[in-house]
């Protein structure tokens, strides 16, 4: 169980929880799982944005700068556009940050709980029954994944995927037999 849940996180969680339900496991998506993720993204749309934009860029700095006297902010829109993008990307790893710590996953007794708060709204999804056992289950070589109840819809960025889906089994199976 995960013990480094935020204060706020766990009371939420707490009263999510049905009268005589049992809290069996309870964790967080991994943080260095979101970021490897979509650090390949940001790879790649760096990359198309230097393919598409590089030649341009570089026509626009030697030749036109020598014909054309403009301004700093005319004659560079796509060093502006540029900076922009990269800022952004900057901002990718803080915004994960912020995303992992208000996400709670949980399996009871009774069912599978994904908690996650957004800036205005939170969302609160159960799995139960036949939910808990008929999952997809996405792993790497070093066990970390995410078990998927519906399409996109899991526990995102587990650290040990397979011990979590024998836990949801093992769940599933205590409550037919309740």
């Amino acid at each position: 169980m995960n013990d480094d849940l935020p204060p706020a996180l766990a009371h939420l969680l707490e009263g999510e929880l049905a009268p005589g339900e049992r809290l069996l496991w309870r964790g967080q998506p991994s943080l260095l799982h979101q970021i490897h993720f979509r650090i390949v993204l940001i790879l790649c749309a760096l990359l198309a944005l230097v393919a598409v934009g590089g030649p341009i860029w570089i026509a626009h700095s030697t030749a036109f700068r020598e014909l054309s006297r403009l301004s700093v902010i005319s004659a560079t829109p796509l060093k502006w556009f540029t900076g922009v993008v990269l800022l952004s990307a900057a901002f990718i790893p803080l915004v994960l940050w912020w995303v992992v710590r208000h996400t709670v996953y949980a399996i009871t007794d009774r069912r599978a709980i994904l908690i996650a708060e957004a800036l205005l709204r939170r969302r609160v999804q159960s799995f139960t029954g036949e939910q808990l056992v008929r999952v997809v289950r996405h792993e790497s070589h070093q066990g970390r994944g995410d078990i998927l109840f519906e399409r996109r819809v899991g526990f995102l960025g587990l650290t040990d995927a397979k011990a979590v889906e024998e836990l949801l089994r093992q769940s599933y199976q205590a409550s037919r037999l309740a």
